[in-house]
């Protein structure tokens, strides 16, 4: 889980989402609190309307599962999705290298 976490922050980084909500999602990881790293990525995405790709959502995804999140809770992710970004193309090894 934790690696899934962190390729998720590494993609959000790359993807320019803000130094400060990174800082939080990386101490909410320090301390294991998955739930709320998970959440605190996916809403600053959404808010600050940073297109994903699909590999990022299939992340995302899988985070989720993994902490037993109803579809509803990552749904909206979906409206995010374009078919390539920056993270596309820096991130798309990382990313299935940690799935």
């Amino acid at each position: 889980m934790k690696k899934k976490m962190e390729a998720l922050i590494a993609s959000a980084k790359i993807l320019g989402l803000p130094d400060i909500d990174l800082d939080y999602a990386s101490d909410f990881l320090a301390n294991n609190e998955y739930g709320v790293c998970c959440q605190t990525i996916m809403t600053q995405l959404y808010e600050n309307d940073v297109e994903i790709d699909s590999n990022i959502y299939i992340l995302i995804s899988k985070i989720a599962k993994e902490l037993c999140l109803p579809l509803s809770n990552y749904l909206f992710m979906e409206d995010l999705i374009s078919e390539e970004t920056e993270v596309s193309k820096r991130a798309k090894l990382m990313l299935l290298e940690n799935l």
